[in-house]
């Protein structure tokens, strides 16, 4: 079962780069470069964009072929 996208890119942003408040280090920006399997599903009256990392290192002809995401996060002041 895949996740919602914005659900992945939270797990991976809290993996990588822990609250300051956790280690007294301040992430400033953040570059993800990772294998990603994406699909769309109906849901209710809605169309769900759904993005997970593979499950396996190794794909078989049944599993989704994944892509790559290359993916900044920057913190910036507000105007």
């Amino acid at each position: 079962m895949q996740r919602p996208f914005w659900q992945t890119l939270v797990e991976m942003a809290e993996a990588v780069a822990p609250t300051a408040a956790e280690t007294g280090i301040r992430v400033t920006s953040l570059h993800l470069d990772v294998p990603i399997q994406v699909q769309m599903r109906q849901s209710h009256e809605e169309l769900e964009f759904l993005a997970d990392v593979p499950q396996w290192r190794w794909t078989t002809d049944f599993d989704l072929r994944p892509c790559r995401m290359r993916l900044t996060l920057t913190e910036r002041e507000s105007p």
